[in-house]
């Protein structure tokens, strides 16, 4: 199970191209966390049965945040959101402007479709973290409740 949630964190970093060399960015931070996808529903399409326990967070510019999640069938699922003021010094908040599926298959490109809501989350490096998003895309529900485990995250 160790080594199945390692690739998937690579397969993710990978493929939502944020894996960089030492000259990239500051901006460009990712994490691993790991824990439990209680809710992925997206286009009103329930993707929580085949959620993995792990999600990668990254911000590849100071305004842009992503979470990625691992999908049974080596998919993956990528929510794309810009910035918002923070509620309080330990919470933020994002846009969500997007989602991308990559279902990780040669051949098919990744679909992205646009994504309306807001996701709100605390701070991983001071123990438990709920990622809490709600919006919706091509006019369906999307809801999303990921709670980690309160280890330190993976850099």
């Amino acid at each position: 199970m160790e080594n199945w949630l390692i690739y998937c964190a690579a397969s993710l970093m990978f493929a939502a191209g944020v894996v960089h060399d030492a000259t990239a960015s500051d901006a460009d931070q990712q994490i691993i966390l790991r824990g439990e996808c209680l809710r992925l529903v997206v286009s009103g399409r329930d993707l929580t049965s085949g959620c993995e326990p792990i999600l990668i967070s990254s911000s590849p510019s100071v305004d842009n945040i992503q979470f990625q999640f691992a999908v049974k069938n080596r998919a993956i699922l990528t929510i794309v959101g810009t910035d918002l003021p923070n509620p309080t010094d330990d919470t933020d908040q994002i846009k969500l402007v997007r989602y991308e599926l990559n279902l990780g298959t040669q051949g098919v490109p990744p679909s992205g479709t646009e994504a309306l809501g807001q996701c709100t989350f605390n701070n991983p490096f001071a123990g438990k973290m709920t990622l809490s998003c709600e919006g919706t895309a091509q006019d369906k529900p999307l809801s999303i409740v990921f709670v980690t485990d309160g280890r330190a995250p993976q850099q």
